[in-house]
């Protein structure tokens, strides 16, 4: 049985708080589901499965795993699902340091179910791995508390492939959230936390900006739709991505 998203996402913000605040003392201060990480709790095993893309947006292998200490966020750019996706993952416990994995997948023609027992082939998924201190991690949920992604703020929005979304799976001390901004949503410009991830980005190809791509697009997009064998949409509904 899921867990009631809105009293997660109530409790996330509460104890994001919380965290956040005693880290500064301390201071330093669905079909097939995507399982995810190894045996060992780690994120490897992205690379080791083969995964449903829509189990692994909503974050159903975190929400899985989401028990008290426990800290992982995981936040993916679609960049046009066929163009670009970038996917950060960052996992500790609360209170400590945390490590930080950036992969970004480009170069188009994609499927809806990904075989990355080799992250170089067919799907050109490029890695960088980096530590996060506990001054970073403040920032970081400073950031998603003025994005309001600790609560559930985002339901109703569409997610539509061929388009730009940030989507966020956020589990801090036992408490689950998801959220999803689109292009056309009036915070995706000014989202905080994105803002914290680019700015430790360095992968190849560069950050493919969100832009209007017009009717036009749309329209060779359904046109293309059943050879692309990729085009999809999403809402954000109150447990999750559908």
């Amino acid at each position: 049985m899921q867990r009631n998203r809105k009293q997660a996402g109530d409790r996330f913000g509460s104890a994001l708080f919380r965290g956040t605040a005693m880290a500064v003392l301390a201071g330093a201060v669905a079909a097939c589901s995507y399982e995810g990480g190894t045996d060992d709790g780690s994120v490897a095993g992205l690379f080791q499965r083969k995964v449903s893309w829509f189990s692994y947006l909503e974050g159903e292998d975190i929400r899985n795993r989401c028990d008290a200490g426990h800290l992982e966020y995981r936040f993916v750019y679609n960049g046009q699902y066929n163009e670009q996706v970038r996917s950060y993952e960052i996992v500790g416990t609360v209170g400590q340091t945390a490590q930080m994995t950036s992969r970004v997948r480009g170069n188009g023609g994609y499927g809806l179910s990904l075989d990355l027992s080799n992250p170089l082939e067919p799907y050109q998924w490029e890695q960088q791995d980096a530590d996060l201190s506990l001054t970073e991690l403040v920032q970081l949920n400073d950031a998603l508390s003025r994005d309001n992604a600790g609560q559930v703020s985002t339901e109703g929005n569409y997610l539509v492939s061929d388009d730009f979304y940030w989507v966020s799976a956020l589990c801090y001390d036992g408490a689950f959230v998801v959220n999803a901004w689109p292009r056309q949503d009036s915070r995706f410009e000014g989202l905080k936390f994105a803002e914290f991830l680019k700015e430790r980005d360095s992968l190849e190809p560069e950050f493919r900006e969100a832009r209007d791509i017009g009717s036009e697009t749309f329209r060779r997009s359904r046109e293309e739709r059943s050879e692309r064998h990729s085009h999809f949409s999403l809402k954000v509904g109150e447990d999750g991505l559908y």
